[in-house]
């Protein structure tokens, strides 16, 4: 599979997203595109695992040059390296400094096509402040280990992080 060949958007408006580290993974993984398979990144800290399942958005870049950030809030966890029919729900828009420079990590909120939990849920702002509030937290933590500093800066609907999705793209889409 080569994630920067794949189209993200689907016909019918919805999205491809490639998991890389599954929901309840105390290990991160990410897409290495230099070896162009997916790989350990690192173990978490002890008893800390990913909330949900995380990935990115294929044929996108973001301001780290890695592809852009997906978060999916499935029923169920997925496995690595699978591709899945999302729905975009919106965007937690966020500024990390990493090594002295500032630059956007933003994290896209996705919803399965088959999801059951949250088949009613249309866009981020009917998801549960408090779950928004977690995912936040969760994300500042797991920077603090890395000694990075991560800030949400607001969330935003399907429409704009559509928008943003498709200034990051750097594949041709058809």
């Amino acid at each position: 599979m080569k994630p920067d060949k794949i189209n993200p958007f689907l016909k019918n408006g919805n999205f491809h997203i490639v998991v890389e580290t599954p929901k309840g993974s105390s290990n991160k993984y990410a897409w290495n595109k230099n070896l162009g398979a997916l790989a350990f990144k690192k173990p978490m800290p002890a008893g800390f695992t990913f909330p949900f399942d995380f990935g990115f958005i294929p044929g996108t870049e973001g301001e780290d040059g890695d592809p852009l950030d997906a978060l999916i809030l499935a029923d169920y966890p997925l496995i690595s390296n699978c591709v899945i029919e999302c729905v975009l729900l919106g965007v937690i828009e966020s500024k990390q400094k990493e090594d002295g420079e500032t630059i956007r990590n933003d994290r896209y909120i996705f919803k399965p096509v088959e999801s059951i939990q949250y088949k009613s849920v249309t866009a981020i702002k009917d998801l549960e402040v408090k779950l928004i509030e977690q995912i936040e937290k969760f994300f500042e933590f797991y920077h603090q280990q890395e000694g990075d500093e991560y800030k949400s800066i607001g969330t935003s609907g399907p429409n704009r992080a559509r928008k943003m999705i498709e200034e990051g793209l750097i594949v041709k889409v058809e």
